[in-house]
């Protein structure tokens, strides 16, 4: 039996509006099926002591189909044979569907918490009616609770306590079923809340109400019941439905009668003292009229679309004709921000509904005998008057918010219950021969940014990337857009685009890079700095992994190096801010993945692991890896004092796929020079960021050689990037010093690999017979520029002191760590939780460190130094308990940005 995973998708991060697309559902062993697509309704802040996620609550209804009968089912279980035997005779048909509405709350949002992504569901199956309505309870009527809609802001009120409630009546029986599984507040540990619910009776008014806002209670009502909510089976096997008159309240004729009485007057929930109502909660309008769509109320269009929205209308339970509904705008609504970067909006978004003219509305209708209209709405272009600000801001789309209402008898208008939320596309003209810099770049760097979650399989932002996943990227854009697969998942893209794309993915062309603008080089030097992030965690677990009293000189190295990229991530934080940009360190966009490829270089995969030969040989130092001789030459051409905008490109050109530390700031400087000696000419420059913003050598926490230093002008940037290439791969490829006389980071690992000293040996050729030397061919191979030797000044050999990488000198960590391999509870689970607590909170001191708080340089490294030791604890603490941190296997930091915490 195979499983995948469904996907919860909003129409937008502001309106949510958010919709199941391809869930499989599984009751017990019983049943299993796939549930039609459905939109999450009456979302209400039910737990208000909780924050953001948790506090939510709402009900979804759909229906199963492609249904499983379990070979477990205990054939006894009358209910399940039942089920099965009217799900697919009761319609004649041989294969039916189920009706499936649950509620869901209490959904833990939180990563340090034991139950990460659990939460409460609770809901109801049953056989589909033939003419069912699939979100919304057609044969039922509707109480109404003000807290699915709460005021914004202030203090709750008592009535907002409550949400809406769907009944039934059954006159036959004289009976009222009410659900009550979405309607009143829960403590945070799931408990009702009975300081709230207490005296609650469902009443029916004697006379007709004529108070629409039900503002007093009535003079005279039949009580046909009190609310079981103490019962203990309430909440979760009675699903907190109720039938009213209760089981043991012996039934009247005045309950009879009240029952009756239904037909034309509105059921209402009300606090009770004795017999005297004190409040009303819950209330069916006092006309008794609803207004619903049978189809989704959410929905994506691309211009020129039109669809038909089928309303429905009923009036205490029974259709109404000759109802007159009308659609329009709510205009100047709440702006809507996307959890984008600044670099891509830097001023508010455009508003809700804004251009009024981007969706045509039909004019007022009435309803037909059957209670129904079909709400035609056709999208125009949204992005005609906002053109390319719209574009950046929204990628390529506007939400619409449809509200409806309806004229009663007495010709008041009255709001209806009911939003139909579009998401419309804008137009542009279409693109034959699309080409990645011209067109595709634009959308696929906007999603990488905003949907950082997909580094761990494609790093969209990179063409090198991309090319080699041209295949499962075609397959992902061209299935249905019900399937869990379907790219992208926000499936906010629109039709144009995507065939856009498509054309692309046939024929991926190049095409022409842009000029570069300031913006460019901002969103670099902070992809500089994810690279820099990078590292730390991977060398960081290596160190940990090393037993106390083991491999003392690779201990040192890789302390000495954390210290230096450190550095490096420094550097780069000042470079961006003496341009003017604004560092990110508390971002999931702006924080590594692990495991994940290495940013701007998809070929190396980061994985968490002990320290081990091969890891040293296969991650680090390709992370390290010198450049071709090409960009060595390019890197000391760039430094020069005096340099010519005109001839950059001539003389040293824009790798188009930076993937190693030179190319990456090869292309950084290459931009900040050309835009530089721009300004020059205007008497201006670029350099206009605060110089508090700088951390400089008299902030740092280290003797280390390679301080970092303020970076207010083009001298001192060029010194930041030649500090950072030089300590990381060298200055050049075949001499393994820094200009400070110190091996790279390329050396000092390669040094660790071999178990020997590196000797520096002087006037020889790069490959010389009969010289000792044991070099690795990738040296080799980079000592050559194209078909000609390059001959070096100096040389190197392994022959110094040994230097033994001892395996028993590492403790049993278990590679890829992750928190989901941890038991929840136990000591493993526990530290690594706390060990990614403070990672985060590490990771936000650092953002405020560089952006402004230059003086909390030593309070995020005593962070660091607390990172350390509960690093240690962690990884000789085994998975499972009672065995042998000896012996292990043991955990790992994960090195998890925690979001919310």
């Amino acid at each position: 039996m195979t499983y995948h995973s469904g996907k919860f998708v909003d129409l937008d991060p502001m309106c949510q509006n958010s919709e199941f697309f391809d869930l499989e559902v599984q009751i017990g062993h019983s049943i299993r099926g796939k549930m039609e697509v459905a939109v999450i309704q009456d979302l209400w802040p039910r737990i208000p002591e909780l924050f953001r996620a948790p506090r939510f609550s709402s009900y979804i209804k759909s229906a199963l189909y492609s249904l499983s009968w379990m070979k477990e089912v205990d054939e006894n279980s009358k209910i399940v044979k039942q089920l099965k035997e009217r799900t697919i005779d009761f319609w004649g048909k041989k294969e039916g569907k189920l009706s499936i509405k649950f509620t869901m709350d209490r959904y833990v949002r939180d990563r340090t918490k034991h139950n990460f992504t659990y939460g409460e569901i609770s809901g109801t199956i049953g056989p589909s009616h033939s003419l069912e309505s699939r979100q919304f309870h057609r044969f039922t009527r509707v109480l109404k609770g003000l807290g699915c809609n709460p005021r914004q802001g202030g203090n709750i009120r008592y009535e907002e306590n409550f949400c809406t409630a769907f009944f039934h009546v059954n006159y036959e029986k004289s009976s009222v079923l009410v659900d009550f599984s979405n309607s009143f507040r829960k403590r945070p540990n799931g408990d009702l809340h009975d300081g709230i619910l207490k005296n609650l009776h469902v009443i029916v008014p004697t006379d007709v109400i004529n108070d629409t806002n039900f503002s007093k209670c009535p003079n005279d009502f039949t009580d046909l019941g009190s609310v079981l909510y103490k019962n203990k089976m309430f909440l979760y096997n009675m699903n907190s439905i109720q039938e009213f008159p209760p089981n043991g309240l012996e039934m009247t004729i005045y309950h009879q009668k009240a029952v009756e009485r239904l037909r034309s007057i509105p059921l209402l929930v009300a606090q009770l003292e004795g017999k005297n109502c004190m409040n009303i909660v819950l209330r069916e309008n006092s006309d008794g009229v609803i207004v619903h769509s049978l189809t989704h109320n959410v929905l994506r269009m691309d211009p020129n679309d039109t669809h038909s929205f089928e309303i429905y209308a009923s009036q205490f339970g029974m259709p109404i004709d000759g109802l007159k509904i009308s659609s329009f705008l709510p205009l100047n609504w709440m702006k809507r921000p996307r959890p984008m970067l600044d670099f891509f909006c830097d001023s508010d978004n455009p508003a809700i509904n804004d251009p009024e003219d981007g969706v045509t509305l039909p004019e007022p209708t009435r309803t037909d005998q059957d209670g129904l209209i079909l709400l035609n709405i056709k999208a125009n272009n949204p992005g005609i008057k906002l053109g390319k600000y719209r574009k950046e801001c929204t990628i390529d789309s506007q939400i619409y918010t449809v509200l409806l209402n309806y004229t009663s008898k007495n010709n008041t208008s009255q709001w209806c219950d009911l939003m139909i939320n579009l998401n419309i596309f804008y137009d542009f003209p279409e693109v034959k021969e699309p080409t990645w810099y011209g067109n595709v770049r634009e959308v696929f760097t906007r999603y990488a940014y905003l949907y950082p979650v997909m580094r761990p399989f494609i790093h969209l932002e990179d063409i090198t990337n991309v090319l080699q996943r041209l295949r499962p990227l075609k397959m992902a854009m061209t299935l249905p857009l019900e399937h869990h697969n379907f790219m992208p998942i926000s499936r906010d893209l629109s039709k144009k685009t995507t065939n856009m794309i498509l054309r692309w993915l046939e024929n991926p062309t190049i095409g022409n890079p842009p000029k570069v603008s300031l913006d460019d080089i901002k969103r670099s030097i902070q992809t500089a700095i994810r690279f820099e992030l990078s590292t730390i965690p991977l060398y960081m677990t290596a160190l940990l992994s090393i037993r106390p009293g083991y491999n003392k000189a690779a201990k040192k190295t890789l302390k000495h190096i954390m210290i230096q990229e450190m550095a490096h991530t420094t550097l780069a934080a000042n470079i961006l801010n003496g341009i003017g940009g604004k560092p990110i360190f508390n971002e999931a966009s702006a924080v590594p993945v692990f495991p994940s490829p290495l940013p701007n270089n998809p070929d190396i995969v980061m994985v968490l692991g002990p320290l081990s030969k091969s890891r040293i040989e296969h991650t680090f130092m390709e992370i390290e890896k010198p450049a071709a001789t090409v960009e060595t030459r390019c890197l000391k051409y760039l430094l020069k004092e005096s340099i010519h905008a005109d001839v950059l490109t001539y003389k040293c050109p824009i790798t188009t796929n930076p993937n190693t530390i030179s190319q990456l700031y090869n292309n950084i400087l290459h931009g900040i020079i050309q835009l530089e000696k721009e300004a020059e000419l205007e008497n201006t420059t670029i350099f206009t960021g605060l110089k508090s913003r700088q951390v400089k050598d008299d902030d740092w926490y280290s003797d280390v050689d390679g301080k970092p230093f303020a970076v207010t002008n083009l001298r001192t940037a060029k010194r930041a990037v030649a500090q950072i290439v030089e300590e990381g791969e060298g200055s050049d490829v075949c001499n393994p010093l820094t200009t400070s006389k110190h091996l790279s980071h390329y050396y000092l690992f390669s040094q660790m690999a071999k178990e020997r000293d590196l000797i520096i040996h002087s006037n020889e050729t790069c490959i010389s017979e009969g010289k000792n030397r044991d070099l690795y061919m990738m040296e080799t191979e980079y000592c050559h520029n194209g078909t000609n030797l390059q001959t070096c000044n100096i040389t190197y050999s392994y022959n110094g002191p040994n230097r033994p990488l001892a395996a028993d000198g590492i403790w049993p960590m278990i590679e890829d760590p992750q928190i989901w391999k941890y038991k929840i509870n136990s000591k493993a689970h526990r530290y690594s939780l706390q060990f990614d607590s403070m990672y985060t909170k590490l990771l936000k001191c650092f953002h405020e460190l560089f952006n402004g708080h230059t003086n909390k340089m030593r309070f995020c490294m005593s962070m660091m130094y607390s990172l350390l030791v509960q690093g240690e604890k962690l990884v000789r603490t085994p998975i499972e308990e009672g065995i042998d941190p000896m012996i292990g296997p043991n955990a790992g930091p994960t090195f998890t940005f925690i979001d919310e915490y």
